[in-house]
């Protein structure tokens, strides 16, 4: 078991857009956890988390739905050693990951970003060479 106190990365990605992006972009985001896992880079992927959860809440505006995640998400985020931004179109244009960068920058959470199109070609640590891997432990 590979123990937790190694800490984890806050992975971030836009979200908002058609339910079809929606749903591409959640799949996304756990497509690169799951490569981040693979590497021994622990990560909280709050799109993952979140997605499936949509349709079991209350009918509720974007910007409602919005608070009640990111209230949820800040308290992953404040924890986190730090932050990985996929940078999926429309990342820069991302109110959740504007607010995110904002948290980061006012709790010194360091933030790394990360094109999508170079993920999947190498290691992890070639993408995010600041990223340290947590050794596997023998069980």
């Amino acid at each position: 078991m590979v123990p937790m106190s190694q800490g984890y990365y806050y992975l971030a990605c836009p979200y908002n857009g058609t339910p079809e992006e929606m749903t591409e972009r959640a799949n996304f985001a756990t497509k690169a956890a799951s490569y981040f896992l693979q590497q021994r880079i622990h990560v909280f992927s709050p799109i993952t988390h979140n997605h499936p959860c949509v349709p079991f809440l209350p009918p509720m505006g974007r910007k409602e739905r919005q608070h009640l995640f990111l209230s949820f998400d800040f308290e992953f985020l404040e924890h986190a050693k730090g932050m990985i931004i996929l940078q999926l179109s429309g990342w820069e244009n991302s109110e959740g990951i504007q607010k995110e960068i904002q948290f980061c920058e006012a709790n010194d959470i360091p933030i790394h970003r990360c094109n999508p199109e170079d993920l999947f070609r190498g290691s992890a640590n070639a993408v995010l060479p600041k990223i340290e891997t947590v050794p596997v432990q023998n069980a």
